[in-house]
């Protein structure tokens, strides 16, 4: 871990500590529901077609609320100043004394995504679109063994998987996205009514930022703020989506997703160590090479 103080899981003085963080994004994805739900129960009739309703204008402004204030959030992390170092271990470690608090959590979340997967496959198995469902599903499975073994690996002081390996498996996740926004695509072409469908598609889109982002550590190209930005949003967005009616696997995955994002939550605020970030030394420069003589012609 970065110091004994990121050791003891909190955040710096300067800030809400993880826990703080953790129950606000908790608290927010029960109003994100609530919004959700209200807005299904008023804004569409008995034939299920949509009314006009002020709640399909309160969740998007909502969410970009929400957005703008996580953006001050991570903003203030910066003026505080605190900062989050580059690396797995120093990103994703957790060295609390009880670690049951993070075991728990985050193993809860993978079964709750491997499980989910299994029960979409029982369940779309006559669906027309089964093929994709099918897909998904797989990635679903994969993803869920993806990132505990990514997480293992961040608290392990020697490591035990390849860096190759590593890099695979951050993939998994990205390519659980991309193939539901497809799945979500194929299923939605002919459905005129876009509130139906439009929760799903932002939720699909955020946590494919967050996972893209998560990727980014092992392909040395980790964005901090950004990171902590996206698993904010998509904390929200899957809490949010959990008030449609839909398939039973599809609501344990995005339960898991929304674990998964408290769990990335609490060891990113806790993992923050004060002060200004180090400056990268810039490469020297190449010494100048000297023009090769040809036989002493350029001195006629």
């Amino acid at each position: 871990m970065p110091d004994n103080q990121q050791a003891m899981g909190t955040a710096p003085k300067t800030h809400k500590t993880p826990l703080e963080t953790s129950l606000f994004l908790l608290g927010a994805g029960a109003f994100g529901f609530f919004f959700r739900w209200i807005q299904l129960e008023a804004g569409f009739n008995d034939d299920n077609l949509p009314d006009p309703s002020i709640w399909n204008w309160i969740l998007p402004l909502s969410v970009l609320a929400l957005a703008w204030y996580y953006r001050r959030i991570v903003r203030s992390y910066a003026d505080a100043p605190a900062y989050l170092p580059n690396g797995l271990k120093e990103t994703l470690g957790f060295g609390c004394r009880y670690p049951i608090l993070y075991d728990a959590p985050r193993y809860l979340a993978a079964v709750l995504i491997g499980a989910g997967s299994i029960v979409l496959i029982a369940t779309t198995m006559l669906d027309k679109s089964a093929m994709f469902w099918r897909a998904t599903a797989v990635f679903g499975i994969l993803t869920a063994i993806a990132l505990p073994l990514i997480q293992n690996e961040a608290n392990h002081h020697i490591r035990h998987v390849s860096g190759g390996v590593l890099r695979t498996l951050s993939v998994f996740p990205i390519l659980l996205m991309a193939v539901w926004l497809v799945t979500c695509y194929q299923t939605n072409a002919t459905n005129s009514i876009v509130w139906s469908y439009v929760v799903d598609v932002a939720v699909i889109c955020s946590c494919m930022m967050l996972f893209f982002r998560l990727a980014g550590i092992f392909y040395g190209q980790q964005e901090s703020e950004k990171l902590q930005f996206w698993i904010m949003v998509s904390s929200y967005l899957c809490f949010t989506a959990l008030a449609d009616s839909r398939n039973l696997g599809l609501a344990m995955i995005l339960l898991g997703l929304g674990l998964e994002c408290l769990v990335f939550n609490w060891v990113t605020v806790a993992n923050l160590i004060p002060g200004r970030p180090p400056k990268k030394r810039s490469a020297p420069k190449p010494a100048p090479v000297p023009p090769k003589s040809d036989g002493g012609f350029e001195q006629l």
